[in-house]
């Protein structure tokens, strides 16, 4: 949708909220729209999102969770002491969110002194992010009340993701008819649900402090379902990876660490093969995902030029190979970070 719509839509509704504002483009998600308020009346800045109803068809439901979620953390001391957690502004008739013709709005309050990193330049920063994201992993395992359900059917479920490309699969050129076909031969051992996962673990959905020394806030919490645990450590690899353009082991090692530390359980065998095939896993799903997108006329992940899905998947593919080809060095760092934790912590 034209961008200039868009933003008029968001003047429209942030009516709703606040008397007298101004907005701004705020990130560069691939999904949702998302635009820095500020508020004259409140001389502050909060965050205005429209839910993407293409990726999100109930809102209502993404909307109910988060709010579950937002509460869950809050409660927690340990989380909410070492993080901040994000909050819903509510709008003048008391309601969290605003169905308009343009679309599902929901305002957040802004978290301010923080920044969103796009990379990570310091081995440290790597370790921090990867603790939060297993930090909000482990805190939610006792969530009270009925089990999450997915936000996103059959999301970061590969067997899912084949039978849809299988669809409309026609006439690939062999690289990517290469690449498919490793999908299709992998090991699909990331079935088994067993806890709940942020599922969108990238960088710039964590918030750090001014100095960029400390994570400050968990953000970007509308997937967060029942799945498998490392998908969460496969997917924030797999990100850091691609912001290198290349797999680095020395940034694999720092982010096992961390999330070792937040989840805070020894490291079983099983854990340690999981650690090593997930990155690769959810390298090759999410190429899939990229090119049945652009077969499909790009109607899920939002482009700025025709091709930039099919762009996406080439470079996805790339890294699933890379992280094929070192599975055996990241079994043997995993080993190695188990065993000195074990002697730290049991």
């Amino acid at each position: 949708m034209d961008q200039a719509k868009v933003l008029h839509q968001a003047y429209e509704v942030s009516a709703q909220w606040f008397d007298q504002v101004s907005l701004s483009p705020l990130g560069n998600g691939h999904i949702h729209h998302t635009f820095l308020l500020t508020s004259s009346q409140h001389r502050a800045h909060f965050v205005l999102q429209r839910v993407s109803e293409n990726v999100f068809p109930n809102p209502y439901l993404v909307q109910r969770q988060t709010r579950r979620i937002i509460d869950h953390l809050l409660k927690n001391e340990e989380f909410s002491r070492r993080y901040r957690v994000p909050k819903l502004q509510p709008c003048k008739n008391d309601e969290f969110h605003y169905v308009a013709e343009s679309g599902f709005w929901r305002v957040w309050q802004y978290l301010d002194n923080t920044q969103v990193l796009e990379s990570l330049e310091v081995p440290a920063q790597i370790t921090l992010t990867a603790r939060a994201f297993a930090d909000y992993q482990r805190v939610l395992t006792d969530l009270p009340g009925e089990s999450l359900v997915e936000t996103i059917e059959g999301f970061l479920q590969l067997d899912f993701y084949l039978q849809h490309f299988s669809l409309v699969a026609e006439n690939l050129p062999r690289d990517l008819r290469n690449s498919v076909a490793r999908l299709r031969k992998r090991d699909l051992g990331f079935s088994e649900f067993n806890a709940y996962v942020h599922a969108d673990c990238k960088v710039n959905n964590l918030l750090f402090n001014v100095q960029a020394t400390r994570v400050a806030a968990v953000i970007d919490l509308d997937t967060t379902m029942y799945g498998h645990w490392a998908w969460d450590f496969g997917d924030l690899v797999r990100s850091i990876a691609f912001s290198r353009g290349r797999v680095d082991l020395y940034d694999y090692q720092n982010a096992a660490k961390g999330f070792l530390q937040g989840l805070q359980k020894p490291v079983t065998e099983q854990m340690v093969q999981e650690m090593a095939k997930v990155p690769g896993y959810i390298a090759g799903m999410l190429g899939l995902r990229f090119l049945t997108d652009h077969l499909m006329g790009d109607v899920y992940f939002r482009v700025s030029e025709s091709g930039q899905n099919l762009q996406r998947a080439r470079e996805q593919f790339a890294l699933m190979q890379q992280f094929d080809d070192n599975q055996k060095h990241m079994k043997d760092i995993v080993k190695g970070l188990s065993e000195n934790l074990a002697k730290q912590f049991y």
